[in-house]
């Protein structure tokens, strides 16, 4: 797997702890962030060079991924497009990756006008009301994973019956496959 993040800190660091907790070896999923920059349409073309491209020892990935925010980036339908474009999955959220953790502790289809809003609704769920996008709260979230997953798969069933897309996140797809690649306990 190859996990191509437009966040320098906040997916990679997640994804990081979801290999540790899912104890998935290192080599299996590779996760990038502050080397692709942060603009979707760059995230996408950082991910179809790798793709396209293996690296020193060979390696091919058999599933690319493509994490990015809507935000307000005026090139998100050129990046989704080029995307589908190169067989490269996206991991999109809207309005941004945030709007996941918040589903670890409760499911909402609320609409959020922007970031800074979602987090202040997420930091009432969490210990001490404060929130770093340098080092979320793992502790406070990966106890919630399964809700967060049942919450995910709620929005978008919602947001296929009102033809909503805000608030809107994939995340739960790319741990559905992650999953799959987890050693059995």
């Amino acid at each position: 797997f190859l996990i191509v993040c437009e966040g320098a800190k906040t997916e990679p660091n997640y994804f990081k702890a979801i290999k540790k907790r899912m104890r998935i070896h290192p080599l299996q999923v590779e996760i990038c962030g502050e080397e692709c920059g942060s603009d979707p349409r760059s995230v996408v073309e950082f991910a179809k060079r790798k793709k396209k491209k293996p690296d020193s020892e060979g390696v091919h990935y058999d599933q690319v991924w493509c994490v990015i925010d809507k935000d307000k980036h005026p090139n998100l339908i050129e990046a989704l497009d080029m995307a589908r474009a190169n067989k490269l999955k996206t991991c999109l959220s809207v309005p941004c990756f945030e709007f996941w953790y918040l589903l670890h502790f409760e499911y909402t289809t609320r609409p959020f006008e922007n970031a800074d809003l979602l987090i202040h609704e997420l930091k009432k769920h969490l210990s001490g009301g404060t929130y770093s996008k340098n080092e979320p709260p793992m502790t406070e979230l990966m106890p919630q994973l399964e809700a967060a997953i049942r919450n995910a798969q709620r929005v978008r069933e919602s947001n296929k019956n009102t033809a909503q897309q805000n608030p809107r996140t994939d995340v739960d797809l790319l741990i559905g496959e992650l999953k799959k690649i987890c050693p059995r306990k």
